[in-house]
């Protein structure tokens, strides 16, 4: 259930950026300004409202999010190996996440083409729906003990 926490909070950083514009504000990757930690990111005062309306802290966020997330899930992947019975499943979430992963970077070098940015935010929906069977079948899974493979 941790890979949700950080799938939600980088699905609800995408909204802001998108409702902030800040695809268009900030269009290279990995460097937002020429530097990975950008300057600026807490201009404005009192300093929470950053994390709202400041489309640089918005989107670096964001960015930040889509790292935890890869690194969650290829994390799931590699502690959930043993469950033979969730082997496909987590296949396809760390599959649905790099391209989820490689559409933002597309859509964001791209400059927001309208057609990536459609897919990237259907493909958002995906991910949390995969994630929640996901999370279904693992009680399922849990309660066996791990089956071992022969070489």
């Amino acid at each position: 259930e941790r890979g949700l926490d950080v799938v939600l909070e980088a699905v609800g950083d995408g909204r802001r950026a998108a409702g902030l514009r800040a695809g268009l504000t900030y269009t290279s990757y990995p460097l937002m300004d020429g530097q990975f930690i950008p300057a600026g990111l807490h201009l404005m005062n009192p300093w929470w409202v950053n994390h709202l309306e400041s489309a640089l802290t918005v989107q670096f966020q964001h960015r930040m999010g889509a790292l935890v997330v890869v690194a969650s899930m290829l994390w799931l992947l590699v502690t959930g190996w043993k469950h033979v019975a969730l082997r496909a499943a987590l296949c396809n979430m760390v599959g649905i996440v790099i391209l989820q992963f490689a559409l933002g970077v597309a859509t964001l070098l791209s400059m927001v083409n309208i057609s990536l940015a459609s897919a990237h935010q259907l493909l958002a929906l995906a991910l949390l729906a995969h994630l929640l069977w996901l999370i279904f079948l693992t009680p399922l899974v849990s309660t066996q003990h791990p089956q071992k493979i022969s070489d």
